[in-house]
């Protein structure tokens, strides 16, 4: 059924809501357990370590 633009975001604006905030919920959850993986400083630095391979590796394929 075709709906006016006031229907359709009166329909799409709790959708989008309730997204944003199971992704939100989702990266609370994360940096919360990081945060409590990470207070070994050996482990902090492994992780620096594959973050640091990971943006370089997403930066080169942005230019591929």
């Amino acid at each position: 059924a075709h709906l006016g633009p006031v229907a359709q975001a009166q329909i799409l604006a709790p959708l989008f809501a309730g997204m944003n905030l199971g992704v939100c919920l989702f990266w609370t959850w994360a940096g919360a357990l990081l945060s409590r993986l990470l207070t070994d400083p050996a482990r902090w630095r492994h992780f620096m370590r594959i973050m640091a391979v990971a943006l370089a590796a997403f930066s080169v394929l942005v230019f591929l």
